[in-house]
This record gives C-alpha cells, sequence and structure tokens, in this order.
C-alpha cells in the first residue's frame, strides 16, 4: 500500500520551512510522496491578503519542481464553503483509495488540534506526523500529546528535522529577505508584484 502524506495550509507563500517539513516527512517515514494541499477559505485564520489561488499553485509548481516525490492537490480550492480537514482527507481517500495516510504539521499546528472539526473521525483516517519547530520544547510538547484521549494520543508521532523556524506572515512582511523562499519563487513574487 502506498503512503501518502498530506501537508494542508494557506502556503501564503510556500516557503522553505514548508519543504523542509515535506522533505523530512518523505525520508523518514519513508512516504511514497506528500501532497501539498492550499486551503481554500480557511475557518480559523484570518489573513489580510491571499493572493489568488493561479498565483498560489503556480507558487508551489515552482517549489516543488525538482522533487517528483512532491505533489498538489487543488481539492480544497474545488470546494465551496470554510475548508476542513475533515473533508480534504474524504477527497483524498477518493483519489488513493488504497493509501495508508498521514497528516504532516509543525508542532505550532499541533497544539490547536483539539479545535479541529471532526477530530476523532479524522484520527481514524490518517497518523498525525508532528514536527518539532526550532526552540520547541520537546518535552512540553510531549506533555500536551500525553494529555490526548488516548485513541488521538496513539495517532501521534514527533519527529525532529532541520527546519527554518520562520512564518508566512514574517515573509510577507519582509518579503525581501529570500533566504527563507526557494530562488524561483522569490523571483516570481517579485516579477508579479506579489505583496508589494
Amino acid at each position: 500500500m502506498r503512503k501518502i502524506g498530506l501537508l494542508g495550509g494557506t502556503f501564503n507563500p510556500i516557503h522553505n520551512g514548508h519543504l523542509q517539513l515535506a522533505e523530512g516527512a518523505l525520508k523518514l517515514f519513508k512516504l511514497d510522496c506528500v501532497y501539498f494541499i492550499p486551503t481554500g477559505m480557511s475557518y480559523h485564520k484570518e489573513v489580510e491578503y491571499i493572493p489568488s489561488n493561479e498565483h498560489r499553485i503556480k507558487m508551489l509548481e515552482l517549489a516543488i519542481e525538482n522533487n517528483p516525490k512532491l505533489l498538489i492537490s487543488e481539492c480544497d480550492l474545488k470546494r465551496s464553503g470554510p475548508t476542513y480537514t475533515i473533508d480534504t482527507i474524504s477527497d483524498m481517500k477518493s483519489l488513493e483509495p488504497n493509501a495508508i495516510f498521514y497528516w504532516v504539521m509543525g508542532s505550532d499546528s499541533f497544539v490547536d488540534i483539539l479545535n479541529w472539526k471532526d477530530l476523532d473521525e479524522i484520527s481514524n483516517s490518517v497518523t498525525f506526523l508532528v514536527a518539532l519547530r526550532r526552540g520547541d520544547s520537546k518535552k512540553s510538547i510531549n506533555t500536551y500529546r500525553e494529555a490526548l484521549p488516548y485513541h488521538l494520543n496513539e495517532k501521534v508521532i514527533l519527529f525532529e528535522w532541520p527546519i527554518q523556524n520562520i512564518s508566512s506572515k514574517e515573509i510577507r512582511e519582509k518579503v525581501l529577505n529570500k533566504k527563507y523562499l526557494p530562488k524561483s519563487v522569490y523571483e516570481y513574487i517579485i516579477l508579479k508584484g506579489i505583496y508589494q
């Protein structure tokens, strides 16, 4: 059975931290591929500006062009209404009905997991691969994991991997600091005047 990672996010913009997160999951857990899944209408994030779906997809395509195991799914962009993880997983299971799925995420997202819609159903469908971000306390994140109900706790795997500790918001505010972006994405942002 194929082992598939799912990495959701606004990707506003895609940056090196996202790529390092996906690559770490690929290598450490021997996944066949990782899908980047840009959100449509996020139900819990309020962002002042989100580029068009076309721009976000193009930036993703540029970012992953050298790694055939990194893919893109537009399933959340094609769905109307708010984006919920449970719907994303359902769509991906329809696409890959015989796969084993892993939800790839950073520890900053993980500590909000109890607020997710239909979390029990999600945990029946995926294993959570949670990367410790640089500066995170492994002890505190592990304590949070162990405090989850048992059926959730046993579906969470923490891992460590070198990941640049930068947020998309910080990049939007300092877009000329190109060390956090793939070169092709940086050049595209400048060419199209995104975030300026």
